[in-house]
């Protein structure tokens, strides 16, 4: 009719179908009540809020062709339990808040498209499990724990494990080439209390294992040689650390607020203590520090 009176037609298109509200392939908002919804192949993108205090959503299929996932898109979705990223075959990168405010989000699956998760997204209080696709070249799960695929075929480098997660006393697979763990990959895990880092792992990165508030037990495994900082702030209930003999340096704030150590190991590697490394431990015990130790930062054993 538009082009009958010589109009210009709309520059953009706009459509509901099944409930899906699509704006040039972006999904706006979504007014069904399905308890499983598979978005349309036809949506590029997902809009903040397009999913917003949906009650009876459980499981959530974001579609092949999705390659865009903004913040906040379900939030107070108070029934979801299971989302399944893009399965398509374009990269997919993902919000850091693509999901805050799902109190009962317990499982993610990421498709074999996705190539980019940020940290920030992983760490839901809720989450009980992580699977990535076998198809996914980016991205390899074991147990519901993640690891992401570093420059060569084989190195890998912990991700995350679910805050929620069931596991108790973990052991990072030795047949797998681990060769780190990254930042915040067991941040506020408090039902693990015991953790075991297999040979080949080389670096604990920043914050790795702070708020771990049940960790008791931490073996290091003999090849860390990077304890960057905050490695384990506040793990409250960890009685002893052994720091293995290829650590050069102890980062800032690396064992601060453990509140419960009762043992200490510094090996003769070490050269350097950062600030705070040690910082309101309130270890009572007998400290040896080696003579290869050339400086302490400030507050590095202070109460």
């Amino acid at each position: 009719i538009a082009m009958a009176f010589g109009l210009a037609a709309p520059a953009y298109a706009t459509g509901i179908t099944d409930g899906f509200v699509i704006e040039n392939g972006v999904l706006t908002a979504y007014t069904g009540d399905d308890t499983v919804v598979r978005v349309p192949d036809s949506v590029t993108a997902i809009a903040n809020g397009a999913f917003r205090n949906n009650t009876t959503m459980t499981e959530l299929y974001l579609g092949k062709n999705v390659v865009s996932i903004d913040n906040n898109i379900a939030y107070g979705a108070a029934a979801l339990t299971t989302v399944h990223l893009p399965d398509g075959d374009t990269p997919v990168a993902v919000a850091g808040s693509a999901f805050y405010g799902c109190e009962n989000l317990t499982t993610l699956v990421l498709g074999p498209s996705v190539v980019s998760v940020a940290e920030n997204f992983l760490n839901i209080s809720t989450l009980q499990q992580i699977v990535a696709d076998p198809e996914n070249t980016w991205y390899y799960s074991r147990d519901g724990v993640l690891f992401r695929r570093e420059n060569s075929a084989t190195d890998l480098t912990l991700v995350c494990m679910p805050q929620n997660s069931p596991i108790t006393d973990y052991t990072v697979p030795s047949d797998c080439y681990v060769t780190a763990i990254g930042e915040y990959a067991f941040y506020n895990c408090n039902n693990l209390t015991s953790v075991e880092i297999a040979a080949g792992v080389k670096e604990i990165r920043y914050e790795a294992f702070s708020h771990c508030a049940n960790l008791k037990s931490i073996d290091m495994g003999p090849d860390v040689q990077e304890l960057d900082a905050y490695a384990f702030y506040y793990c409250t209930a960890a009685t002893s650390i052994k720091i293995p003999d290829t650590v050069e340096t102890i980062e800032d704030w690396a064992f601060a607020g453990c509140t419960s150590l009762e043992t200490i190991v510094i090996p003769a590697s070490v050269k350097s203590i950062g600030g705070e490394a040690f910082y309101n431990t309130k270890f009572k015990g007998e400290l040896h520090i080696p003579s290869s130790v050339g400086k302490i930062g400030d507050s590095a054993f202070v109460e």
